[in-house]
């Protein structure tokens, strides 16, 4: 909670305005429903508004693009958004989108509806897209860091990660949980103290990947990667 809100104020300060900015988690998308989601869905309603007046037609939409880095919940957010809709309305054919923790599920775009015309008449579609990513490996390599934060939060397809990146990504996680006094690692790999070096934790069981793993499932706590005292670079 207390990154949550750095990271809200942070954001609201160098990247958008307050009110465009949403904080949710979509772990447990399946439980969640659009009235969990009421400050975002009331916000887009006001977006829609502020695109034009509203035209009376059945067959007059305006579209929202969600898009962003992948595996940041894009297609929970349209899937928890859309299905209220194809619920009561069962003449819309609906495709529920692919979810899964890892970069790369959604591999297609889409459209999925999130309002109906019984709410002021205003028809609304969200188009879920595969995620953004540079094509080419060596623009993220001219700035290493970026890459192992990508890695250590589960933000690149693991199939495209080597070994030596991935072990060096699980390096620099251990250095940053080190540096920010978060030593919960230890308690959940069971070590007698606060290691260096990732070759003093690896292991048959915790090998880099499951090291890096583990800290995605919430097993080592919560940790900033970024300097939020500093606009974005």
């Amino acid at each position: 909670l207390k990154h949550a809100r750095k990271l809200f104020h942070w954001t609201a300060r160098y990247v958008s305005k307050p009110e465009n900015v949403f904080f949710y988690s979509l772990r447990r998308v399946n439980a969640l429903r659009a009235s969990d989601l009421h400050h975002l869905e009331g916000r887009l309603v006001e977006l829609y508004d502020e695109a034009g007046p509203v035209v009376d037609s059945f067959w007059f939409f305006r579209k929202f693009l969600v898009c962003g880095l992948p595996n940041v919940g894009k297609s929970s957010l349209v899937h928890i958004l859309s299905r209220k809709v194809h619920k009561y309305n069962t003449r819309i054919d609906y495709r529920a989108p692919r979810v899964g923790n890892f970069a790369g599920t959604t591999d297609e775009i889409i459209v999925y509806r999130v309002l109906r015309r019984q709410q002021g008449n205003r028809n609304l579609k969200l188009i879920d897209s595969p995620g953004i990513f540079p094509l080419q490996t060596s623009k993220l390599r001219s700035n290493c860091e970026n890459l192992y934060k990508l890695i250590c939060t589960n933000l690149v397809n693991p199939t495209f990660i080597d070994t030596k990146d991935m072990t060096i990504a699980a390096e620099y996680l251990l250095f940053k949980l080190n540096q920010s006094r978060n030593f919960r690692y230890v308690t959940t790999l069971g070590l007698s103290g606060p290691k260096e070096k990732l070759s003093d934790i690896a292991s048959a069981r915790w090998t880099p990947r499951k090291f890096i793993a583990a800290f995605n499932s919430g097993s080592f706590g919560a940790l900033m990667f970024d300097d939020l005292s500093q606009p974005p670079s």
